[in-house]
């Protein structure tokens, strides 16, 4: 039976009758406004209570804080509330509801963030990895900018104050109880609004324990944050007050999974430059710590002003056009599939060694290609040709002639002998190039026309498990168990970069439309976002509950991200905004490829899926403006 708490702090008794308007212990009302039903009690002291309440008028949650009233609080109530009123709707801030008084109490409603505060995931995990960090910040500093373009202060930035969300996908600056605004440029002398629900003093910049804050204030405490992730230690631990010198970095354990010392360094010294109790020499604003990560505030503007705009005015639906069932053969496992040219057949290979070729309108079979002896690992329709190319796990590559339409005879035009087990294959997007992935830790790229070998690349450690060639770019890159992403140059074959940050072995990689962004994914769950301009980790999505088996950007697309998993589902993301847009489910086992074209402009997209479940789904993502 579902609880209502009692609302006087005196009391706070749990009440089980939802029908009762009145606690059964104390009498008190059990409904604030005829609106609002405590169901959690997050915080108390002698002060106040945070409660987690039912709103009638809203279907989501909401934090509601009751506070009472004292003589110094009531005036700084009333300015708060209009610091709140001020600040223009963000999605990464909770959302300003409510606020009233009563004759003993003030009260304010907002946004309820579910999730864990860092202080939580740090005891239960340990340390945060540089990549997590790096995301921590990634997220905070265009809050501040936005909250600061209006002269206010959060003051209250620190470990319990920040909330990891499962459903945003993002960490969340919460508790916004201490806002107080700046008085010219840089500084706001002592008032008696600094007194009021200050931070942790261990957080706290040198200035504002003197009763001086400034926007750099919030950024030292942020600073703070860091350090406390990476050492799991309270900033008086980490500081030499002999010297009166910051010791964190004898404290940073680095893990060996934490290859990029590039990205390690810059960020030690970032945090360095945060924490400077020297004013003058401390990093002033935001929008200076995003720069020096490599970022613009006018991107993070940008997207946000489009995910307003197109808010509620774009949705994404799925629709399941039909299954296709495999043979039942005790292995028959599908591994990949594709597409033909005008999009009338799909091609499947898996666990069975064959080919087969289907007709997506009817689903009817239209041929079987037998003539491999490994398990096929992926399938490619050459475009405006009549060739379709295999490979398999024996290290074969296959080049079959298919004359299309029913009962139509195919046959194998050229064998390939790589000498090593076939992972993936990828056809360049403008050229008649073939690249080949190998369990033998390389890459090899053949002429699609001589079908001669035109050079191999080797830099993986472990055996290569994708490669991708950009549209409209010179670059390849490369997926391997060993964890790492390679970029290359595809008019000298020399490396370019070496993306680390994943501590799983990696499965699947993908250029966006522009090849300004790379998506990579694999047994760590987590899909990460790479600005390759900078080379630089943008973000890191979360929702899959198991490996993700492949991901794909949709047709022409810079921002829309398709992912498929083991944990049976295909989900489909905005980068930009870190947004799961909609949820595919239908495989009754692991997926493990995806294919998807463009329908028709405006007119969604059409996806091919295999599972472990020998079935192929074929679905719709319908794309539906509102008016």
């Amino acid at each position: 039976m579902p609880r209502v708490y009692c609302f006087n702090p005196n009391c706070l008794q749990i009440n089980r009758d939802n029908d009762s308007q009145f606690c059964h212990n104390c009498g008190a009302a059990l409904s604030l406004k005829d609106r609002y039903q405590a169901i959690a009690i997050l915080h108390k002291n002698n002060r106040s209570q945070v409660f987690r309440v039912s709103d009638r008028l809203n279907t989501n949650s909401c934090i509601l804080r009751q506070i009472h009233k004292d003589n110094p609080y009531n005036n700084y109530f009333n300015r708060l509330v209009t610091y709140l009123k001020e600040i223009e709707p963000h999605p990464d801030i909770p959302d300003y509801i409510d606020s009233f008084e009563t004759d003993s109490y003030c009260y304010l409603v907002r946004g309820f963030i579910e999730g864990n505060n860092l202080e939580t995931l740090v005891n239960r995990s340990g340390t945060f990895a540089v990549d997590r960090v790096w995301q921590v910040l990634l997220n905070i500093l265009p809050v501040l900018h936005h909250l600061h373009s209006y002269k206010l202060i959060h003051r209250e930035i620190e470990p319990q104050n920040i909330i990891y969300s499962d459903k945003l996908n993002k960490f969340i600056l919460v508790d916004w109880m201490s806002l107080t605004k700046v008085k010219g440029d840089r500084n706001i002398q002592s008032d008696t609004s600094l007194d009021i629900y200050s931070g942790s003093a261990e957080f706290s910049a040198p200035e504002s324990l003197e009763g001086t804050v400034c926007f750099a204030s919030d950024l030292y405490s942020l600073g703070l944050v860091c350090v406390y992730l990476l050492t799991g230690l309270r900033p008086f631990d980490v500081f030499n007050t002999i010297d009166r010198s910051w010791v964190w970095r004898d404290n940073w354990q680095i893990s060996k999974a934490e290859v990029n010392s590039d990205r390690r360094e810059r960020l030690g010294e970032l945090i360095d430059k945060l924490i400077v109790p020297d004013l003058d020499r401390r990093l002033r604003s935001p929008s200076d710590v995003l720069r020096m990560m490599g970022c613009s505030v006018t991107d993070w503007e940008s997207a946000i002003a489009r995910k307003k705009r197109h808010q509620d005015a774009l949705e994404y639906t799925w629709t399941c056009q039909k299954f296709l069932r495999a043979d039942e053969e005790l292995f028959a496992g599908l591994n990949c599939i594709d597409y033909s040219d005008d999009g009338k057949f799909i091609a499947s290979g898996g666990e069975d060694k064959k080919i087969s070729i289907s007709e997506v309108e009817t689903g009817d079979r239209i041929v079987n290609l037998y003539g491999h002896q490994g398990q096929i690992a992926d399938i490619k329709f050459v475009p405006n040709t009549n060739i379709l190319i295999s490979g398999d796990r024996k290290g074969k590559i296959y080049f079959w002639r298919w004359n299309g339409g029913r009962n139509a005879d195919s046959d194998i035009v050229h064998e390939l002998d790589t000498g090593s087990g076939v992972a993936v294959i990828a056809l360049h997007p403008g050229l008649p190039m073939l690249a080949s992935a190998h369990i033998d830790k390389k890459i090899r790229i053949w002429d699609r026309q001589t079908k001669e070998l035109i050079t191999t690349l080797a830099a993986h450690s472990l055996a290569v498990t994708d490669v991708q060639f950009a549209i409209g770019s010179p670059l390849l890159a490369s997926a391997s168990q060993d964890r790492i992403v390679k970029i290359w140059q595809t008019d000298n074959w020399e490396l370019k970069h070496s993306l680390k940050g994943h501590n799983w072995a990696i499965k699947s990689v993908a250029f966006n439309a522009d090849a300004s962004i790379l998506a990579s994914a694999g047994d760590g769950k987590d899909i990460k976002i790479w600005d390759l301009k900078t080379h630089q980790l943008l973000r890191n999505l979360s929702g899959h509950s198991w490996s993700v088996s492949c991901i794909a950007f949709l047709p022409n697309s810079k921002t829309l991200l398709l992912s498929a998993s083991w944990d049976k589902k295909i989900k489909l993301w905005d980068i930009e905004t870190g947004e799961e847009l909609a949820v595919l489910e239908g495989h009754q086992d692991s997926i493990f490829d995806l294919a998807v074209r463009a329908i028709a402009p405006d007119r969604g997209f059409s996806l091919a899926t295999t599972s472990k479940d020998k079935t192929i789904g074929i679905w719709e993502i319908g794309r539906r403006l509102s008016l």
